[in-house]
């Protein structure tokens, strides 16, 4: 699993509400506070692309019918929300996502997948996908922005309560999870997870109970 974040570098909000200060005290604390239960927080007003765009008459798609887009589309839905949230310049004016935009979409997460190497059968490395998603942002606002990742590793995989802090900071999440396929024993080896083929992600606009 990897967690994939977006920092404004210009505008980073530290500010956390006494309940979200319990819940950091608790963690550490190692016990449950019942204010966990009031760490919500959301992120409104983000667009929810579709992924998945075949070709039909004048209207293009995408290559594999964007089966393998997940991760541009994503970047396509949260630099939708940033160029309606203060930095028009992004999608050339604030845009209403409601209303005849398909086509611009499609061309916007085809332009990604080209910055993010994306491969129409195999996907997207998420290393590679941040490194495209900052190329774009700072070819129309230079410095103001910060795409990374988070990534498993041995025993430790991103939190909820990791993506709700991010999130607090005034950051925007995406959660890419890989596949996984439970195998029998075999040639002395017990039954085990492999990594195989596949995988998905998704914006994250809500954490709640974090």
């Amino acid at each position: 699993m990897e967690f994939a974040v977006l920092n404004n570098r210009s505008a980073v909000i530290i500010r956390r509400s006494a309940a979200g200060l319990l819940c950091a005290l608790a963690g550490l604390a190692g016990v449950v506070n019942p204010a966990a239960a009031q760490c919500d927080i959301y992120r409104l007003d983000v667009p929810d692309f579709d992924q998945r765009r075949g070709p039909a008459g004048n209207i293009p798609g995408l290559p594999n019918n964007g089966s393998m887009h997940c991760v541009p589309t994503c970047y396509a839905d949260w630099i939708g929300y940033i160029n309606n949230h203060g930095y028009p310049n992004l999608l050339g004016g604030v845009q209403d996502w409601q209303v005849g935009n398909y086509t611009p979409v499609t061309y916007l997460i085809d332009e990604l997948a080209g910055l993010c190497l994306t491969n129409p059968s195999k996907g997207t490395n998420m290393v590679l996908g941040a490194a495209g998603l900052q190329s774009y942002l700072d070819s129309h606002y230079s410095g103001l922005f910060i795409a990374g990742t988070v990534t498993a590793s041995g025993i430790y995989a991103p939190t909820t309560t990791d993506i709700y802090f991010a999130m607090a900071d005034g950051q925007l999440a995406t959660l890419c999870s890989s596949r996984w396929t439970l195998t029998p024993p075999s040639n002395g080896h017990p039954e085990r997870y492999v990594k195989t083929k596949g995988g998905h992600a998704q914006v994250i606009t809500r954490v709640y109970s974090a």
